[in-house]
Protein backbone atom coordinates (compact mmCIF):
# COMPACT_ATOMS: atom_id res chain seq x y z
CA UNK A 1 0.00 0.00 0.00
CA UNK A 2 1.34 3.55 -1.23
CA UNK A 3 1.97 6.06 1.87
CA UNK A 4 0.15 9.58 1.68
CA UNK A 5 2.27 12.33 2.16
CA UNK A 6 0.99 15.88 3.71
CA UNK A 7 1.93 19.57 2.13
CA UNK A 8 0.68 21.96 4.79
CA UNK A 9 -1.31 23.76 2.05
CA UNK A 10 -4.21 21.56 2.16
CA UNK A 11 -3.43 19.13 -0.49
CA UNK A 12 -1.84 15.07 -0.23
CA UNK A 13 0.22 13.00 -2.71
CA UNK A 14 0.34 9.06 -3.10
CA UNK A 15 2.83 7.43 -5.06
CA UNK A 16 2.21 4.49 -7.14
CA UNK A 17 3.83 3.46 -9.96
CA UNK A 18 5.98 6.90 -11.00
CA UNK A 19 2.88 8.64 -10.53
CA UNK A 20 1.87 10.74 -7.99
CA UNK A 21 -1.89 10.99 -7.21
CA UNK A 22 -2.30 14.50 -5.37
CA UNK A 23 -5.88 15.22 -3.39
CA UNK A 24 -7.20 17.64 -1.22
CA UNK A 25 -6.99 17.85 2.66
CA UNK A 26 -10.87 16.85 4.93
CA UNK A 27 -9.38 21.15 6.20
CA UNK A 28 -8.99 22.26 2.76
CA UNK A 29 -11.92 21.04 1.42
CA UNK A 30 -14.27 21.79 4.62
CA UNK A 31 -13.20 25.78 3.65
CA UNK A 32 -15.50 25.40 -0.17
CA UNK A 33 -18.94 27.32 1.24
CA UNK A 34 -21.39 24.38 1.47
CA UNK A 35 -19.16 21.80 -0.56
CA UNK A 36 -20.37 23.32 -3.24
CA UNK A 37 -17.30 23.23 -6.62
CA UNK A 38 -19.06 25.32 -9.21
CA UNK A 39 -15.75 24.62 -11.32
CA UNK A 40 -12.21 23.90 -11.15
CA UNK A 41 -9.70 25.69 -12.94
CA UNK A 42 -6.43 23.63 -13.30
CA UNK A 43 -2.59 24.48 -14.66
CA UNK A 44 -3.22 22.70 -18.00
CA UNK A 45 -1.89 19.18 -18.44
CA UNK A 46 1.44 19.34 -19.84
CA UNK A 47 2.11 21.95 -17.77
CA UNK A 48 4.67 21.88 -14.93
CA UNK A 49 4.77 22.66 -11.34
CA UNK A 50 6.45 24.10 -8.48
CA UNK A 51 5.81 21.94 -4.92
CA UNK A 52 4.06 24.75 -3.19
CA UNK A 53 2.52 26.69 -6.28
CA UNK A 54 -0.96 27.05 -7.72
CA UNK A 55 -2.21 23.52 -8.97
CA UNK A 56 -5.87 24.59 -8.98
CA UNK A 57 -8.22 27.22 -8.27
CA UNK A 58 -11.68 26.20 -6.73
CA UNK A 59 -14.64 27.93 -7.42
CA UNK A 60 -17.42 28.01 -4.97
CA UNK A 61 -20.10 30.72 -5.54
CA UNK A 62 -18.53 34.31 -5.04
CA UNK A 63 -15.03 32.12 -3.06
CA UNK A 64 -12.32 31.08 -4.51
CA UNK A 65 -9.82 28.28 -3.12
CA UNK A 66 -6.31 28.19 -4.37
CA UNK A 67 -4.95 24.21 -4.18
CA UNK A 68 -1.16 24.11 -3.70
CA UNK A 69 0.65 21.62 -5.72
CA UNK A 70 2.50 19.31 -2.94
CA UNK A 71 5.20 18.30 -5.49
CA UNK A 72 7.22 19.41 -8.32
CA UNK A 73 6.58 17.69 -11.93
CA UNK A 74 4.33 18.06 -14.71
CA UNK A 75 0.42 17.62 -14.91
CA UNK A 76 -0.51 14.85 -16.81
CA UNK A 77 -4.53 14.60 -15.73
CA UNK A 78 -6.88 16.65 -13.86
CA UNK A 79 -10.39 15.87 -12.04
CA UNK A 80 -13.23 18.11 -13.07
CA UNK A 81 -15.12 15.99 -10.74
CA UNK A 82 -14.07 16.43 -7.31
CA UNK A 83 -16.67 15.72 -4.36
CA UNK A 84 -14.81 14.60 -1.59
CA UNK A 85 -11.59 14.84 0.04
CA UNK A 86 -10.72 11.22 -1.09
CA UNK A 87 -11.38 11.47 -5.12
CA UNK A 88 -8.12 12.34 -6.59
CA UNK A 89 -7.89 16.28 -8.23
CA UNK A 90 -5.06 15.80 -10.84
CA UNK A 91 -1.65 13.45 -11.40
CA UNK A 92 1.19 14.38 -11.90
CA UNK A 93 4.59 13.24 -12.79
CA UNK A 94 7.24 13.66 -10.33
CA UNK A 95 10.28 15.39 -11.45
CA UNK A 96 12.20 15.99 -7.64
CA UNK A 97 10.59 13.26 -5.68
CA UNK A 98 13.08 12.53 -2.88
CA UNK A 99 13.83 16.11 -2.21
CA UNK A 100 10.13 16.90 -2.52
CA UNK A 101 9.08 14.78 -0.13
CA UNK A 102 11.51 16.07 2.66
CA UNK A 103 9.18 19.10 3.08
CA UNK A 104 6.11 17.02 3.60
CA UNK A 105 4.74 14.99 6.18
CA UNK A 106 3.86 10.91 6.36
CA UNK A 107 0.61 10.08 7.92
CA UNK A 108 -0.45 6.57 8.55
Amino acid sequence: MAEIYYWPGGTWVKVEEGQAKVGVTEALFKKIPGGRISSIRFASPGTKVQQGEKLAVIMAGKSSIVVESPITGVVEEVNQNLKDPNDIIAIIKPENLEEDLKNLEKKG
